[in-house]
């Protein structure tokens, strides 16, 4: 037979898998291992919620500055309509004290 199907590979079969020896460190050298990569592990979860605290720290700060630009906009339309209706206003006395003569 000469057709592979799914993951088998011709010439391997599970006897030979069972045969080959994987070498394994000694449970001294695991212990370190699994030391490290929980040492490692607690470096990503205080990373990850130090990031976390920038991202809200990033948005907390974006929404003062857009909401202050947006208050400093708004105050200033206010001031020039309020300044075009002044200027509107004493465009009227100007052209009624013209009319009474004054």
């Amino acid at each position: 037979m000469g057709v592979q199907v799914g993951i088998s590979r011709e010439g391997l079969s599970m006897k030979n898998l069972q045969d080959f020896l994987i070498p394994i460190p000694p449970l001294e050298e695991q212990n370190r291992i699994v030391a490290r990569v929980d040492q490692l592990m607690s470096l990503c979860d205080k990373l990850e919620a130090g990031l976390m605290r920038s991202q809200a720290d990033s948005e907390r700060l974006m929404e003062a500055v857009v909401g202050g630009c947006w208050r400093d906009r708004r105050e200033s339309m206010i001031i020039f309509h309020l300044q075009q209706t002044a200027l509107s206003i004493m465009n009227e006395i100007i052209y009624l004290s013209e009319l009474n003569g004054h």
